[in-house]
C-alpha cells in the first residue's frame, strides 16, 4: 500500500473517513495512557483524568478524544491523517456542540496531524470562530515519543527521512517491548504502532520491520482488534455521506456557519431521501 510519501498521489483513504484505520488505532491506548498523551500535547491534566462519552447527539459528530482532565474542563483531541479544508469548521462544530452538552465547562482543543497537512490553528466566519492547537507528527523527535508507553506508537510518524521509515518502525517496536509494562498493553500498542506505520510504509515493509524487532508472536494475533476498525469504517461511511451534503447545500446556498449541522442531521437519514430534500428545498431555513 504506497502512501503519498512515496507515490506524490493522493490516497481514497486520505480524506478523514476513508482515514478510519489509522484514526481508530489511535483509540487503542487506555484511559491512562490518553491522559499521558494529553499532558504530552500540553494540556492541564490532574493525576485522575476520565474519559468521556465522545458520541455527539447527531450523527456523525464523534469526536477522536474527550477526556475530563479538571474541575468543570474538558480535553478533546482529533486526529487528522491529512486535514482537509473543512477541519476549522468541524472543530467549529465539535465545540458547540460540546458546550451545550457540557454547559459551563472549560474546553481545550487540540488537533494531532498524523502524515501531512499544515492547518491553521484557528477558523472563522461570519463572526464565528474557534482556536485549536495543533501539533504535527512529523516534526515531532522520535526520542521525545519514545520516553513514554502512551506516546511510543505515535514515534513511528515523527520526524525521519523516508528511506529511514522502516528502520524507525523496527526500532519503536523493540523500545514498546522493552518497556516494564504490562505484557497485554505492550501487545496492544505494538499493533497500534505497526498500523500507523503504514501510513507511509507498505503491509509488506512493515512484516519486515515486525520480524526484525524479534516481535515474540505473529502480526495475525492482532485479530481482536478488527471490530475497532469495521466500527471506523462505518464512522467514515456517515463523515462521507455528510461531507458530500456539505458540498451540495454550500453549492446551492453559498456559505453559512449552520450548514455543518444541517448535514449531520440529514446524514443520518437516507442517502436518497437526505440529497432529495436538498434539492428539493428552497433556502437552508426548509431545513433547519
Amino acid at each position: 500500500m504506497k502512501t503519498m510519501e512515496t507515490t506524490g498521489k493522493p490516497k481514497f483513504d486520505d480524506v478523514k473517513g476513508h482515514g478510519s484505520r489509522y484514526d481508530n488505532a489511535t483509540k487503542l491506548l487506555s484511559a491512562d495512557e490518553r491522559a499521558e498523551l494529553c499532558r504530552w500535547l500540553g494540556a492541564t491534566v490532574p493525576s485522575l483524568a476520565r474519559v468521556a462519552s465522545e458520541d455527539l447527539a447527531a450523527n456523525p459528530l464523534r469526536v477522536d478524544y474527550l477526556m475530563h482532565t479538571g474541575k468543570r474542563q474538558l480535553t478533546h483531541v482529533e486526529f487528522e491523517r491529512r486535514p482537509t479544508a473543512d477541519l476549522g469548521r468541524r472543530m467549529f462544530c465539535y465545540l458547540g456542540r460540546l458546550q451545550e452538552r457540557h454547559r459551563g465547562y472549560h474546553i481545550e482543543q487540540f488537533v494531532v496531524v498524523l502524515a501531512d497537512g499544515n492547518p491553521p490553528e484557528e477558523w472563522e466566519l461570519g463572526g464565528a470562530r474557534v482556536r485549536y492547537r495543533v501539533h504535527k507528527l512529523r516534526e515531532q523527535d522520535p526520542d521525545s515519543l519514545l520516553a513514554r508507553p502512551a506516546t511510543a506508537p505515535f514515534a513511528v510518524l515523527a520526524c525521519a527521512e523516508p528511506a529511514g521509515r522502516l528502520a524507525l518502525l523496527t526500532r519503536v517496536l523493540k523500545a514498546i517491548w522493552d518497556f516494564d509494562y504490562d505484557e497485554g498493553r505492550r501487545k496492544t500498542l505494538v499493533e497500534m504502532a505497526a498500523t500507523l506505520a503504514e501510513i507511509y510504509l507498505t503491509f509488506e515493509e512493515v512484516e519486515v520491520a515486525w520480524k526484525e524487532s524479534a516481535m515474540l508472536y505473529p502480526m495475525t494475533e492482532g485479530k481482536i482488534y478488527r471490530h475497532v476498525y469495521a466500527e471506523g469504517e462505518d464512522k467514515g461511511r456517515a463523515e462521507e455521506r455528510a461531507e458530500m451534503i456539505v458540498a451540495m447545500l454550500e453549492e446551492r446556498f453559498g456559505g453559512d456557519p449552520g450548514i455543518v449541522l444541517i448535514a449531520a442531521r440529514l446524514s443520518a437519514l437516507d442517502r436518497r431521501e437526505a440529497y432529495r430534500l436538498v434539492w428539493a428545498a428552497e433556502s437552508l431555513d426548509d431545513l433547519r
